[in-house]
């Protein structure tokens, strides 16, 4: 799916310390953006007793003071991902061009608290992302969707709708589901990020790091070769 303008993008996720910033970037780059959160985070402040360092407006005052700023509108949805009927409903309204999820638990200290926990986060990191995609494959099948999570870099299998079928032979291994190999894992991975940055930036990245700027390239050890 080729695009040169304004993209509407959903994020997912939308309340985290990423989810906001990128929020925040899109909308500015002209895309209309539907930020997506449960405010579970918050939640987890109360439950910890702990609280932000600086204060964390709500999402009805960030949307409101962004407004206000800049003039430009982000579509706020309170909604949780694994309800899969309202997130299939709301990709059939919005039909994204593009879906960024920022919307797993991402701390492991607290899915090891204890039984209730551990749960909680496999519910809402599994049963979310299968919701995403099923959404995907029902309302645009032809969405980008970016992630960010602890296993995305290690090649989990990111399409549904693919029938079932018997592990793969040696010769196609890293053809289908996960790659065989690092090598592949770091491929899938770089496919990934590029797809991500060309989201951000609107253009494709240098595919020679060293045209990165910032670049530097570490030297060999001695004896190394």
């Amino acid at each position: 799916m080729e695009t040169t303008g304004p993209m509407s993008v959903i994020i997912l996720g939308a309340d985290g310390y990423l989810g906001w910033p990128m929020c925040l970037h899109l909308s500015r780059l002209g895309h209309q953006v539907v930020a997506v959160d449960n405010l579970a985070r918050r939640q987890w402040d109360v439950e910890g007793g702990s609280y932000s360092l600086v204060p964390i407006a709500s999402m009805d005052q960030r949307v409101a003071r962004w407004r206000a700023g800049t003039g430009l509108e982000i579509d706020w949805r309170p909604m949780d991902i694994c309800d899969g009927e309202a997130l299939t409903r709301l990709f059939l309204e919005v039909r994204p061009e593009a879906v960024v999820h920022f919307a797993e638990h991402r701390s492991a200290p607290f899915s090891m608290i204890d039984q209730e926990h551990a749960v909680r986060t496999q519910v809402n990191n599994v049963v979310g992302r299968l919701n995403v995609m099923l959404a995907i494959k029902q309302a645009v099948p032809d969405c980008h969707r970016t992630a960010m999570d602890t296993q995305t870099p290690t090649g989990k299998p990111t399409r549904v709708g693919v029938a079932a079928a018997a592990p793969p032979r040696r010769a196609d291994a890293g053809k289908v589901g996960q790659p065989s190999s690092g090598a592949g894992r770091g491929l899938q991975a770089e496919r990934r990020l590029i797809s991500a940055r060309k989201l951000v930036t609107g253009r494709v990245p240098s595919a020679r790091a060293s045209d990165t700027p910032g670049f530097v390239a570490r030297k060999s050890k001695p004896g190394s070769g």
